[in-house]
This record gives structure tokens, C-alpha cells and sequence, in this order.
């Protein structure tokens, strides 16, 4: 998933090294030694030479050479703006006919040209008409790489140096024109780099007339794309959504000379639809299904979704075909583990589970590699599983057996499964189950004590190392908050006493083991470098520890592009205050989690939004802390019995929809039963009340 996928944390941009003293965290002889070790790693592997004075871009690789120097050949002017004065929802103002006018007339005074100004920057501002085959033949490539990396930026610097600017309506239409015949991914991809590209590598004119030639070359198009008017008219809708064609556009193109063609109009009176719709701009933003396949969190979200319409409609095919729409074969491993979630959780789903997984997988639409991965991330998670769902490992045990009787007890039974049952009767497994509850205990409560004494009580300095590695990839596969939570652990046990060489060789297992945990974390590399990076500034390593990295690391091991990236970081200016504030401050306490789940019932009691407050309760990100919300809407019923049926609902759905798992819904009822006599003596009656509650959450199997 790297090649699309956005990456959740620290986006912005690291600038290449200064060589003014002090102005980065690493020193001069710091970074060239880094860079002479980086460059011998490579060198023997034979790859180019690089250096941590440029980053590598995210979908490439990180040893081709800098963009950098394109950067200063940006066509775009300052000052110029999409809206061009006009504003308002879809009120552009007219369709600009008198720039395009301007535009041949050097005697206006407003008059600018793509030629005259690529003679300004010393470009060849056209190419002849024997060029353009080549032009046409790069301009394919182009877009061919940007659906392989989904780096906008790349595609921008390749486009800039074509030195076409008179040609790059070309582009415009060539990208939709190559979108239509392909998937709802490509399409979303195709939408979002034009708008990427717009007034930076694509003048106003040319996109208008990119979409002008579509317009005309619509007939042909539906030769061999029969709903090619329904398909442009979402990308032209699309685009107007985007601000990069005024609404305009759509008059301009039906008040035009040749427009009496019946797809033409068929594709205009589509548009008008489109946006005149209720909620246009939310529905047009996700014409293509948004994200999925781009976004990591996109792509799991419509994964679930597809599960999740799956078991409500016992469609196979049409769970075959959303899938197959997705267009991500690489990641059918979360499909996997995804489905068998939902046996776990749920065993009167169990049968429909392994029917589906065994029709996509006889079918060849799931491979056998990634049935393989994700039976085993879900067998390497059973301990977690278990904690939302007590007696995870029988209903796995279960499936298993199952599923030999549906053709994939291979998949069950392969030999990592045999490692994982191996490594479940090893010396280390008793300790690494405490580390692993230990820590989870430190990222529900935030209270560092306990974790501190466990390390200096049961953990031996040979094993320090099992310690750290499990704190990072817990962290890893959570949110900022865990990832803040672990980085600040990290520099308390190293004040504590944590041998550096213990710390340095847990992020070295780390990175060797870095493509394995690309399959679990597919963000996993930038993750490391973080942390990494946090460490060195937290002073839990010495800067020395880079360079020691690299060197350990084998030549041409992936893992170098972690230590490159680190560098980078580091030797960015005020690269201290950037690193430290890599995770976004966001440890929370457990008293500020209290007031936003009251806030939350709160609010929605007021608007009875149950989606709504859905919403709310995952953006928190403390799905162990959930408990609290059920305790706090039970108080809300004893105080306020008139509330009582919005919040009973409320509570179903969040016990229906798996965020409230049955045994913190469990947990919440047990703690609000011991706080009764208290709560009596505020609210006469409470008991009745949490009586009813309890007999309806038992009735509808919230509760045992």
C-alpha cells in the first residue's frame, strides 16, 4: 500500500540540511559520516550514491535523483487564484472567453503567453508537429507512473519538464480519457491530480480547453467506453466541485456551435443534475468512492463497509464485485482479517464468513499468499482479540476446523502457524505476556509507574530489548496518542536505567524485520524513523547511534531508507522542535476523556444524531476506555429518566455496531452496580431504573 497510500502522521515536508553552524540537530561531521556510511551501503549494492540532504519521496524510490532544482521552474505566478476575484458556492462568475481572446493579442495589456513566458525562464516554449508523438508518447508514461505511485508532486516536476506548456490541454485530456476505461480508483486518482495540478503545472486556459476536447471527442469516446457521458459528466461535475472549470462552462458548452450531439447532451443535462442535487459538494467529493485505495484509513473504512452490506444481504457476487472495484489485490489480506473479525465477534456469522472467503479464494480474486497473511495477522493478535472478545482463541479454533471442510485448511495450518504455536510454548512467552499487558495498562491509564517497575523488577538486562521492541510495534499499530505514550516511556526508561545498547538493538530487530511489519503497519517505515529520530532528541541515543545503525544493517537492506529518513529529519532546521512535536502532544488523561464522553451524551441528547455521536465516540481513539461512555449514559438515566429511550438506543447501536464490545458493556453494568448505593442517596430510584436497563441490555444481548 505505500505506493497510494497516505501516510497518517508528520506530513510536512523535511528541507533539505543547512550547512550553517547550529542549524540542526545533528553537526556537520555528524551528517557526512552518516552520509559517507549511507552511500557505502548503497554503493556495494549497487544503487546510486545518496544523501540525507534530500528525502525520498513517498511512491518512489528514495535513490533516485532530487527534484529539488524543478522546484524553481514552477510555472504558476504568485497571486494568481483559482476564483479569479468571483466567489460564492458554483458562482464562478462567466465563463472567461475574453482571457482566452486576450491571450492571442500581444497588444492587450494584459496579455500573457505559455510561449512568452517559457522563453522567459529559458524554455523552449513549443514543440513542432513531428515532437508531437513524442510528446504524446511521455505524456502516457507520465500518467502511467502516476497511477503506479500516486505521487502528485512527481508527476507536476515530470509534466514541468516536458517544457510544453501550449500543449498540456493534451494532458488534461488524456488523463480522464485513460480514467474512463479504468477503476473507480484510478478515476479518483485522475480527479485529484488535476486539481493538484491546477494553476501550479496547468494553466486556467488549458484545463478549459483539455475539457473542451473531451467534450468534442465524447462520441468516440462512447465507441469504446459505452457510459462515457455519464462518466464525464461526474469528472466535469467533479471539477467544478474542485474549483479548476468555472460552472460556467456548462452554458458555454451548450450554447456552442456542434453541440447537437445526443451523448453531448445526455452528458450536460447529467451535470446539472449532479450538482443540483441535494449535498452536491459532499456526494460529488466522493463520485469515485473517495479514498479507498489511495488512504489507508479510506480503504479500510470501505473494506467494512463492504463486509459489513456483505453479511446483511448474503450477496456473494456483489461482495466479489465491490472488491474487485477497490482495485487494492495487494492489501486482500485485511479482507481476510477483516471477515474472520467478524466470525470471532460474531459465531452465528461464521458459516456466511468462510462461504465468502471460500468462493473469492477458489476463485483466484483472493490469492493464496494473502488468505495465508491474514489468517496469521489475525493469530499474532489473538491476545489482543481476547481482550475485547473473551474466548477469541476457541471461536479461531473453531473457524479452523471449519474450514477445512471449505478447501483452506492450508491457510489454517500453514508453518508460520506452526511458529506462532511454537513460539506460544517458548521460555519467552510468560514474559512477553506481561510486558504486553503491562504496557496496554500504561496506554489506558497514561501512568508510567507501573511500567517503570515492571522493568526494573522482571525484566533482566539481556531482555530489555523484548521490552522495547513490543512498546513500539503496540504503539505503531495505534494512534498518536500510543505513539506520544511510547516515545515519552522510551525516555523515562532510559533515565531509568535502559542500556543504550538494549535500545539500539531493538530498533534494530525493528528494522530488519521491516517488511514483515510493512504488512501489519504499512506506514511502518516513516513510523520508525520517528520514533527513532524522537529518541535521539530525547537523548535516550546519542546521534553517533545513526551511523552505528547503518553500518549494522546489511547493503541494500530497506531499512537503510529508515536510518536516510531519520537523518533528514535530524538534520532539518529546528529539527528539535519538529521531532518533539511529531506526534502532536496528544497523550490525554483519563479526567479529559470523562468530560468529552459527557460532552458527547450531551450533545447527543440534544440533536438525537445517533450516527452522529458514533462518529464522535471513534474520533476519541480510546476504544478501551469506552466502558466509560455506558457507565456515564446510565448516571445520565438515573438523573434524567425522561432520557432514557434516546440513550438506550444509543447504547444498542454502539453494542450492535462491535465499538462497545460485549465485555466492557459488561464491565460498565458491574461498575455502575457497585456505585448504587452511593448514587441512591443523589437519585431516589436508581436502583428500579438500572434494573429495567440491565433486564433490557439482557433481553437484546448486550449483556450475558
Amino acid at each position: 500500500m505505500s505506493g497510494g497510500l497516505e501516510l497518517p502522521v508528520d506530513s510536512t515536508p523535511v528541507p533539505a540540511l543547512s550547512t550553517s553552524p547550529g542549524s540542526s540537530f545533528l553537526s556537520a561531521e555528524q551528517r557526512a559520516i552518516l552520509d559517507l556510511t549511507l552511500q557505502e551501503k548503497r554503493r556495494t549494492s549497487g544503487e546510486l550514491e545518496i544523501s540525507i540532504n534530500s528525502k525520498p519521496s513517498s511512491g518512489t524510490s528514495p535513490t533516485k535523483p532530487s527534484r529539488s532544482s524543478r522546484d524553481s521552474q514552477r510555472r504558476g505566478r504568485p497571486g494568481r487564484t483559482k476564483k479569479h476575484g468571483a466567489g460564492g458556492k458554483y458562482t464562478w462568475g462567466t465563463y472567461d472567453t475574453d482571457e482566452l481572446l486576450a491571450a492571442e493579442d500581444p497588444a492587450d495589456p494584459n496579455y500573457e503567453s505559455d510561449e512568452q513566458e517559457a522563453l522567459e525562464n529559458g524554455h523552449a516554449p513549443l514543440i513542432s508537429s513531428s515532437q508531437a508523438p513524442e510528446y504524446k508518447h511521455a505524456v502516457a508514461l507520465l500518467i502511467a507512473e502516476y497511477y503506479d505511485s500516486g505521487d502528485i508532486e512527481e508527476a507536476a516536476a515530470a509534466l514541468r519538464d516536458l517544457e510544453a506548456p501550449s500543449r498540456v490541454h493534451y494532458f488534461v485530456k488524456r488523463t480522464i480519457s485513460s480514467a474512463l476505461d479504468r477503476h473507480d480508483r484510478e478515476r479518483e486518482m485522475a480527479s485529484c491530480l488535476l486539481s493538484g495540478l491546477y494553476n501550479e503545472a496547468v494553466r486556467p486556459a488549458q484545463m478549459q480547453k483539455g475539457f473542451q476536447d473531451l467534450v468534442m471527442a465524447l462520441d468516440d469516446l462512447s465507441l469504446d467506453v459505452p457510459d462515457a457521458p455519464e462518466l464525464l459528466a461526474m469528472f466535469v461535475s467533479r471539477a467544478i466541485v474542485d474549483d479548476i472549470l468555472p460552472p460556467a462552462f456548462l452554458t458555454q458548452q451548450a450554447s456552442s456551435a456542434g453541440r447537437n450531439s445526443s451523448n453531448v447532451g445526455q452528458m450536460l443535462s447529467r451535470c446539472q443534475g449532479l450538482l443540483k442535487d441535494r449535498h452536491a459538494t459532499e456526494r460529488l467529493l466522493r463520485c469515485w468512492g473517495g479514498h479507498a485505495g489511495l488512504d489507508l484509513k479510506a480503504t479500510q473504512a470501505s473494506i467494512i463497509q463492504m463486509l459489513q452490506e456483505y453479511i446483511g444481504s448474503q450477496d456473494i457476487s456483489e461482495a466479489a464485485q465491490c472488491l474487485h472495484k477497490l482495485a487494492v489485490p495487494f492489501y486482500h489480506h485485511e479482507v481476510v482479517k477483516q471477515s474472520l473479525l467478524i466470525a470471532i465477534a460474531s459465531p452465528q456469522q461464521k458459516a456466511a464468513i468462510l462461504r465468502l472467503l471460500s468462493s473469492l479464494s477458489s476463485s483466484g480474486q483472493i490469492s493464496t499468499s494473502q488468505l495465508s497473511r491474514g489468517v496469521q495477522r489475525v493469530m499474532v493478535n489473538l491476545d489482543d482479540t481476547c481482550l475485547d472478545s473473551p474466548g477469541a482463541k476457541q471461536r479461531f479454533a473453531d473457524l479452523a476446523a471449519a474450514a477445512s471442510s471449505e478447501g483452506m485448511s492450508d491457510a489454517f495450518s500453514s508453518p508460520e502457524a506452526d511458529k506462532a504455536e511454537d513460539d506460544e510454548v517458548s521460555a519467552l512467552r510468560p514474559f512477553k505476556l506481561a510486558s504486553r499487558t503491562c504496557i496496554l495498562e500504561y496506554f489506558d491509564s497514561d501512568d508510567l509507574t507501573e511500567l517503570l517497575a515492571f522493568s526494573a523488577q522482571r525484566t533482566d538486562p539481556g531482555m530489555q530489548h523484548i521490552l522495547v521492541k513490543q512498546i513500539l510495534q503496540l504503539a505503531m499499530d495505534r494512534q498518536a496518542r500510543e505513539r506520544e505514550q511510547a516515545s515519552l516511556a522510551l525516555s523515562a526508561l532510559a533515565a531509568a536505567g535502559l542500556q543504550e545498547k538494549q535500545l539500539s538493538f531493538a530498533f534494530e530487530e525493528l528494522l530488519l524485520n521491516l517488511e514483515d511489519l510493512e504488512l501489519d503497519v504499512p506506514d511502518a517505515e516513516t513510523l520508525l524513523a520517528l520514533f527513532l529520530a524522537r529518541s535521539i532528541v530525547d537523548e535516550a541515543l546519542p546521534p553517533s547511534a545513526l551511523t552505528a545503525l547503518a553500518k549494522s544493517l546489511p547493503s541494500g537492506c530497506p531499512a537503510l531508507d529508515v536510518v536516510q529518513l531519520t537523518g533528514a529529519k535530524l538534520g532539518a532546521r529546528h529539527a528539535a522542535e519538529r521531532v518533539q512535536q511529531c506526534w502532536k502532544g496528544c497523550s490525554r488523561n483519563p479526567s479529559e476523556v470523562k468530560a468529552q464522553m459527557r460532552a458527547l451524551l450531551t450533545e447527543y441528547t440534544a440533536s438525537d444524531d445517533c450516527k452522529e455521536a458514533l462518529r464522535c465516540l471513534r474520533d476519541l481513539g480510546v476504544p478501551a476506555f469506552h466502558h466509560e461512555l455506558v457507565r456515564q449514559a446510565l448516571m445520565i438515566v438515573f438523573q434524567t429518566p425522561a432520557a432514557k429511550p434516546k440513550l438506550m438506543a444509543l447504547l444498542k447501536a454502539v453494542a450492535d455496531s462491535g465499538i462497545v464490545p460485549q465485555n466492557q458493556m459488561q464491565a460498565a453494568f458491574a461498575r455502575v452496580k457497585l456505585e448504587l448505593d452511593d448514587v441512591e442517596l443523589d437519585c431516589p430510584g436508581a436502583a428500579q431504573q438500572f434494573a429495567k436497563c440491565q433486564e433490557e441490555a439482557t433481553a437484546q444481548g448486550w449483556i450475558a
